[in-house]
């Protein structure tokens, strides 16, 4: 039976994926379609009606059927997707569904000079005649989209965004508008002359429409074209071009004033005074020192030191070290730029590694840090100044300040030992520092109270204090004896002067070895002045301390606490001074004590007699002569000699 005769009583019974479809006839038979449509030519195969056959023969496929080994719905590498699996993009075609209205295209400008408009299924020739009609210009084309328009306005436009909008879709599909002397011209942007797109300066994009087609030229101050034409290739459209000029430094660019807007306000605050600027930014240190600040970015930042200061010595074993893992971070930097290379040649587009390095300048005359880096790098550096550069509460604190800042003499000890030997330790609070001044030999401590206890007790055990000159009256005990025995056993004998000598003689050859093992100046000196019984002493108050107790051994001073004894012994001249002593001492006796104060006789106090000066008479040379008495004279040093 034809399958014309059949529209009417056809039954869809296979799924739409199988593109198979079962048709029934009125004789009760079915016919299996294939295709793409039901009502495609097909070649139908017959296929046994249930009422003929009967419903026992009509069997399910069973899975005995399918071969071994065989997983249902399973394809095979070589079929093809089904036409579901397949999405396409769906294209308008060149023919409107609906014809266009006439009548549409008889809008014109209003009392204010204002378009609204609504275009439906309108073919670009009749949009385009509509719009030359309206500007009061010519129209000239050679080649204009096939397709058709649809553009309502929801408000009243100018003519310039009118245009603007019909020229936005003739953007879209390859086209664009250009007026010059009066004439409306549509070209194709593919292989279009340059000098027919207007060119325009960089400064008037601002003023014009959005969608409007030109080309300008930016300059360059110090930006490079070559590097910015890669990172503004992105912003242009696929109507647009971007072409860096080397020689004069400057982009040649054409495309709709939108796009070209975007890139010259990015070039605009590139090269602002604000990125020049931070080109090197500068930052103005108000708590921190720039050296300290400096010296700190280099070690945070893993920045080896390129001024020109001393280099410190390094192991040979720790130099073979570095030099390994140099040439393993180059091999590690060669494999990753030639992996990044053949990416960037698949892309076709040529991979350019950014530069890392980082400079960092100390300007101690503004007391400010000048860095250059990459953004990244430049945001840490300045998140790191932020964090060093705190004011410190001491400092503000007068009061704190004075209690905290202590200045220490030292008479023996050297400086930077002590403040070397006291870093060893690590008693301190980590806030304390120690600075040394070795001309006057003398540590600046910023300290606690806790911290300058601690010094000072240091100090006072291994130094002592400054030396002074001492005088000790002796009563009993025989100065020039006592200063010997002080100078034994204290080690503050004199030195010889014969090695004195000999040393001074070899010191001009052998500076540098004698500096280092010449004894100390500042010593302990012992001195007696025979004449009053005195010691004169050049020593601190440890060692006078230790010349006290010597003293008190001696029996010379008594010990402390006074003595036990109730006699007591006087030292006293027999001199008339002295027993007029003696006598105030016995009338205030009488006043206290009824016992009776016996005091020696005046006749034991009197003066000795003065003896009477020689005269001395001329005597011839080697004459002995002889005084009037008959005693000899003696001529070397003419005194009289006594013969008694």
């Amino acid at each position: 039976m034809p399958l014309r005769g059949l529209v009417g009583t056809l039954l869809l019974t296979a799924s739409v994926h199988a593109q198979t479809f079962e048709v029934a006839t009125p004789d009760g038979g079915t016919v299996v379609v294939s295709g793409e449509l039901p009502g495609a030519a097909a070649s139908p195969r017959p296929v046994p009606s249930p009422a003929k056959s009967g419903a026992a023969d009509a069997k399910p496929p069973s899975a005995g059927d399918a071969k071994p080994g065989a997983k249902p719905d399973e394809k095979k590498p070589g079929d093809k997707p089904d036409a579901a699996a397949e999405l396409k993009n769906v294209t308008r075609g060149a023919k409107p569904p609906e014809p266009p209205d006439p009548d549409e295209l008889k809008v014109g400008l209003d009392s204010a000079g204002l378009l609204q408009f609504q275009f439906r299924n309108q073919p670009w020739p009749e949009v385009l005649r509509w719009l030359a009609s309206v500007s009061n210009l010519s129209l000239d084309w050679q080649e204009l989209p096939g397709d058709y328009l649809n553009l309502a306005t929801q408000h009243p436009h100018t003519l310039a965004e009118a245009t603007d909008m019909i020229n936005r879709g003739l953007l879209v599909r390859g086209f664009t508008l250009l007026e010059n002397d009066g004439v409306m011209s549509v070209a194709k942007i593919e292989g279009i002359n340059p000098s027919m797109v207007p060119r325009v300066r960089a400064d008037d994009l601002l003023s014009l429409s959005p969608n409007q087609f030109v080309r300008t030229s930016f300059e360059l101050e110090w930006l490079i074209a070559e590097e910015v034409h890669t990172e503004f290739a992105s912003m242009i459209s696929k109507n647009g071009k971007l072409i860096p000029l080397a020689s004069t430094n400057r982009l040649e660019a054409m495309d709709a004033a939108a796009n070209l807007r975007d890139i010259y306000q990015i070039l605009q605050q590139e090269q602002s005074s604000l990125a020049l600027e931070n080109l090197a930014r500068e930052f103005v240190l108000t708590n921190a020192r720039a050296t300290q600040v400096k010296e700190q970015l280099e070690v945070f930042l893993g920045i080896e030191n390129g001024g020109g200061g001393s280099k410190s010595s390094m192991d040979p074993n720790a130099m073979r070290m570095m030099q390994q893992q140099m040439q393993q971070q180059m091999q590690q930097m060669q494999q990753q730029m030639q992996q990044a290379g053949r990416g960037a040649e698949a892309k076709g587009s040529p991979a350019k590694k950014r530069p890392e390095e980082v400079y960092i300048v100390a300007n101690d005359r503004n007391n400010s840090v000048i860095v250059h880096a990459q953004p990244d790098k430049m945001a840490i550096i300045a998140a790191f100044i932020a964090r060093v550069d705190i004011p410190n509460a001491n400092a503000a604190d007068y009061q704190r300040l004075q209690t905290r800042m202590k200045v220490y003499r030292l008479a023996s000890l050297s400086p930077g030992e002590l403040v070397a030997s006291l870093t060893a330790m690590d008693v301190l609070e980590p806030m304390t520092q120690l600075r040394v001044d070795e001309n006057n030999r003398a540590i600046i401590a910023y300290a606690s109270i806790a911290d300058q206890y601690l010094i000072q007790s240091i100090i006072d055990r291994l130094d002592g204090s400054e030396r002074s000159f001492e005088v000790v009256q002796l009563r009993r005990l025989d100065a020039e004896s006592v200063a010997g025995s002080i100078k034994f056993l204290m080690g503050a004998e004199e030195e010889d002067s014969s090695k004195s000598s000999r040393r001074s003689y070899y010191d001009y050859y052998s500076y540098g070895r004698s500096s280092s093992t010449d004894e100390k100046k500042d010593k302990m000196r012992v001195g007696a002045n025979v004449q009053d019984n005195q010691i004169l002493l050049w020593a601190n108050a440890i060692e006078m301390e230790e010349v006290q107790n010597l003293l008190k051994k001696l029996g010379e001073i008594p010990p402390d606490g006074g003595r036990r004894s109730t006699v007591r012994v006087i030292d006293a001249a027999r001199q008339p001074e002295t027993y007029e002593y003696l006598k105030r001492l016995k009338e205030e006796w009488d006043k206290v004590s009824p016992s009776p104060l016996v005091i020696p006789d005046a006749s034991e106090f009197q003066p000795p007699p003065k003896e009477q000066p020689a005269t001395e008479t001329p005597v011839e040379p080697n004459v002995p002569k002889a005084n009037p008495k008959g005693q000899p004279i003696d001529s070397a040093n003419e005194r009289i000699t006594s013969t008694e």
